[in-house]
């Protein structure tokens, strides 16, 4: 299996031009989109209820069935990220 790729743009016209410049819009990949400024729970208030952080940019997930060449992995180093310690999603095979 490829390692899983984890991705933040600007905005969504940023992530597209990213992925196009990488040949990745007609590739053969797993493609979740997260969208802009998701929220997550990092914790719980005094009241039991939810604390939210936003997580600025763009989020994209993507899940490679192939190798990406150097230069698809290349034109995607900007929008590229650590791997979070909890990821929004994870995909199950």
């Amino acid at each position: 299996m490829m390692a899983d790729l984890f991705l933040r743009a600007a905005n969504e016209v940023d992530m597209l031009a990213a992925l196009t410049v990488a040949g990745l819009t007609d590739a053969p990949i797993t493609v979740d989109i997260i969208g802009q400024d998701p929220a997550r729970v990092v914790g719980i208030d005094a009241e039991g209820g939810p604390i939210l952080a936003v997580m600025p940019g763009y989020h994209v997930n993507i899940y490679p069935t192939v190798e990406l060449s150097p230069e698809q992995a290349a034109a995607l180093s900007g929008v590229t990220i650590a791997p979070p310690a909890n990821p929004y999603r994870v995909r199950f095979d």
